[in-house]
Formats: structure tokens, sequence, C-alpha cells
């Protein structure tokens, strides 16, 4: 919900951001439902698609799907369009983000809007009869088993009646598979995309279950893989300490109010193992290098001068400049990454301090293909510029992911509000007996209504100033003349009492018969 949705009346905004997040599992979950239904409606049979992205019903031939594809085949031409015109202008292809943004362009761009009036299905009927040179008719009865006349309501009809979920076995060869496929798409991903995997992953015969069913297996499936139970999936976000009350856990998933729903992200153990090797592979030693004069020579700078630089003896920068127009500093980190025998090496610097010139450098003089690969996709398109090839690298590592998690946990954000949640009854309690006292006895055994419980925040505003609010508003007296709280307002003849002033005159807080400076 939108944080402006809070702060004014009127209808409730849904949270983008977290409902993007779950169209893929939605989009799962439904395809699960519709398949299921029309299975159980129409007996259809379901066989996985070549590409893996769900299921066909079984006895649709290819080029009765492609009869009717027009459409895909259209917004399939208008993206090659539009990624020729992209490649024109920028000089490069496209980045798989902005193949993104360019096959939602040309979605738009290819549609046509909907006739205003109502649908005749029959001319429908006949024009799509006539797509297939009149064999539509014949498609139906070839893959389905259509409930006859003679069908009573409530009765399946050829034998397909729902059956029960698949064996464990295949169960488990489908949660494998899903795993595999989420993991090849992120590293760390949530519990919506693997929602999302299973429901493409589970056998067709999954799908002459009752729906409700086979949506209950798609969720059990689900949560038994992200329990741990399986040993196949390890939670990356950080552990919960201080454990919190009741009250700061929601209803929905059991986890923290501070969070984001849907926000927990996962990886499986093969993902944190590969990495874990990947570390190990890069601290080893070994790997192919330069000779030390070689790489000198190819930078023309002197190795002496490299050397000495490296050991801490500099020289001045601007006076020994390579030939390749790198100065000394500079030239010497190249030469040390071409003659290292580590697989990696680590050069760091401050914006500006040409780092993206290093790498181009190293590149150009190195035996063999360069890959170039960075956080972001500006700095992906400076290395590309360079004349290094770029490779987008934006997203973290499962191992990443849990590092950032863990460094972000907020213990005494939480501690905080925990002590806040707990003390704010008896906060109020004692500053609403602050504010009783501060008033007059005959006034006393009135309620104070939600605008006098504003005083609250100047008696906390006054504790954390260091000062003792009974100490430092002591009640006052009341005035011979202070109005009774049913009776009608003070007399202002002369000789009579002056009326108490009001600190706010124009916000007089219901409740209080009057409040003193």
């Amino acid at each position: 919900m939108g944080l402006r949705s809070w702060l004014r009346p009127g209808p409730v905004r849904l949270d983008t951001i977290s409902v993007r997040g779950v169209l893929g599992a939605l989009q799962g979950i439904a395809a699960t439902a519709v398949e299921s239904e029309l299975t159980h409606e129409f007996g259809v049979a379901w066989i996985p698609r070549p590409d893996g992205r769900g299921n066909e019903i079984r006895g649709v031939t290819q080029e009765q799907m492609d009869a009717y594809s027009t459409r895909t085949v259209q917004v399939h031409a208008k993206e090659r369009e539009l990624a020729r015109a992209w490649e024109a202008k920028h000089g490069r292809a496209p980045t798989s983000r902005e193949l993104l943004h360019i096959a939602n362009d040309a979605t738009l761009q290819s549609r046509r809007g909907k006739d205003p009036g109502a649908v005749d299905w029959d001319a429908l009927a006949q024009r799509w009869d006539a797509t297939l040179g009149g064999e539509l008719a014949g498609i139906a009865p070839a893959v389905s088993t259509v409930r006859g006349p003679d069908t009573q309501a409530g009765e399946h009809h050829s034998g397909w009646a729902p059956a029960g979920p698949p064996a464990r076995e295949a169960q488990a060869r489908a949660l494998a598979k899903a795993l595999t496929l989420v993991s090849a798409k992120h590293p760390a991903w949530t519990r919506h995309d693997l929602v999302k995997q299973i429901a493409l992953a589970m056998p067709p015969e999954a799908r002459q279950m009752n729906p409700q069913a086979a949506q209950e297996l798609l969720v059990g499936l689900t949560e038994e893989a992200l329990s741990g139970r399986t040993g196949q999936v390890v939670c990356l976000e950080a552990p919960e300490w201080p454990p919190l009350p009741a009250s700061l856990h929601r209803q929905l998933d059991g986890r923290s109010i501070y969070t984001r729903p849907g926000a927990a992200q996962y990886a499986t153990t093969a993902q944190l193992t590969l990495e874990e090797q990947l570390v190990a592979h890069a601290q080893a030693r070994g790997a192919p290098r330069l000779a030390g004069e070689v790489a000198a020579r190819r930078l023309g700078a002197d190795l002496a001068l490299l050397e000495a630089q490296l050991r801490g003896r500099p020289h001045d920068a601007r006076e020994h400049a390579s030939p390749r127009g790198l100065q000394l500093d500079q030239a010497s980190a190249v030469w040390h990454v071409l003659t290292s025998p580590r697989t990696v090496e680590v050069i760091t610097g401050l914006a500006g301090t040409g780092k993206t010139r290093v790498l181009a450098t190293a590149a150009s003089v190195w035996d063999g293909p360069v890959f170039g690969t960075a956080t972001s996709q500006n700095a992906t398109n400076e290395l590309r510029a360079a004349d290094v090839l770029g490779r987008d690298g934006a997203e973290l590592s499962a191992t990443q992911t849990r590092q950032r998690n863990l460094a972000n946990a907020d213990h005494l954000a939480t501690l905080h509000a925990i002590w806040t949640a707990e003390t704010t009854a008896a906060r109020n309690d004692r500053y609403r007996d602050l504010v009783l006292t501060a008033l007059p006895p005959s006034h006393r055994h009135q309620d104070l209504s939600g605008h006098a419980r504003w005083l609250f925040r100047a008696v906390h505003a006054a504790e954390l100033a260091g000062l003792d609010p009974p100490k430092s508003s002591p009640p006052p007296s009341p005035p011979a003349t202070w109005p009774e709280p049913a009776t009608s307002p003070p007399s202002s003849t002369p000789g009579s009492a002056p009326a108490p002033t009001r600190c706010r005159p124009s916000r007089k807080a219901p409740g209080l018969a009057a409040s003193h400076r």
C-alpha cells in the first residue's frame, strides 16, 4: 500500500513493486487452475511444450497453432525491427534488459484497437474456420471428450474423474527441475519465483487433479522446498534477532511488519557451493601470465621504474608517462596484473583515476580474449566503449546477497521497535496521568479526547530535553471564578476574575475545559 493511501482518504492503491514481484507466481497458479479445469470440463490431455514453458493440449498440431498465432508473428517482427533500429542508433546490440523494453514497445505498437460494438460470434467462428480451411470443427472431437447432451449434471465424461497427485518420485523430480530453472535465472530468488517454476515443471498428469487440489500441491511443494527439510534451499535473510513479539509479526507470512511481504530471498545449496568453489579458484595461483620484460615492452615502460613503483619507491608519475598514455602508477598496476600468477587481482581507485583506461590497456596487450563485467549497465557500456567486451553483471550472486542482508540487518532498530510497541500503552497512561494532574480537581474526571493526546508529545519532548514534567509544570491553582464543567462561561463584568487564557484559541482541544500557560 502506498504512502499516499495512508496520508489521505480515498481508494486503496496497490504497491506496484510488490505486485510486479508476484506476477510470475500468479501466472503459474492461474495456468495450473485453468489447465485442470479444462481437463475436468472437456477431458483434454496435456504434454510439455518443447521450450519447457508449460504445457499444451495433446492432439493440436504445431501447424494449427501457428495458423492462429498471427499476433505473435507480428510482435516478433516488430521486435526485430526495433532491435535493428536500436543497434543502428547506439552502435551496439541491445542488452537483455533493453530487449525487454523493446519487446514491450513492440507489443504496444503492433496492437490494434478493438471494435467498440458487440462481438459477432458467428462471423468470428466462420473466420476462424476459414483460417484452417474448414477443419476447425474437427479439432475438438480429436482432442477432447466433450460431455454429451444426455450427461447428467455432476457426472464426469469418458472416465475423466479427478485423479490423485503424481507419485512422490515425480513430485521430487519436478521440484529438482524447478530449483534448477529458478537458479539458472537468478542466483538469489524469492518464493514467488519458485512457485512459477514449479508450475512449469509439474508433470502433465498433475492436470488431472481437482483444480483446488492441484493448486494446493503447487503451494505445498513450494513450502516444502523453502522449509529447508530437503536440504536443497538456504534462506539468505539475516536471522531474526532479537525475537519479535507477536504484535510485530505480520499475519500474512509471520515475518516482521517492517519488511516487505514476499521479499525474502533464497538460494540453492548447489548455487552457494558453486560460488564457494569460484572464490577458492580465484584465490589459487598458477594462472596464465606474461613475462615481466614482455609486459613492460608492450606497455612501453621501463621495467626498473615499474618495479620501483610497486616496491613503495614511487616516482613522479607525470614525468614518466608511458607511450600508451598511462601514468607510471597506472602502468605499474597493469604490469602487476599481467605478470601476476594469481587467478584474480584487484585494482582499486577513486572515481576519475582512470580505471577504465587501465582495463582497456590491459585488454589490448593481453594474449587472448578479454571480457569485462560491471555491477551496472552504465559501467558495462563504458567498458564496451573502451574496446573491452562487456557483460552485464548487475545481478548479485547468492553469496553477495546473503552478505548484504546480514550487513543491512539493523538490530538496534528492531530493539527500538520492540521497546516502542511494548511500552506505548504504559507510556500513554503515564502521560495521561500527568495531563490530568495539571488540571483542576473538578475537571480531572473527564476523559481526554484524541486531540488532547497531542499534549503527550509535548510531555515526551520535555522528557527528552532532560526536564521532569511534574516539576517543570506544577498544577496551577484554580482562580476564584474557575468555570464548572457544565456551567456557562465565566462573567467578564467589572470586579470578576479574568477568564483563563488558552495557548491556542482557535484549536481548543475537545475534552479539556481550558488549559493554562
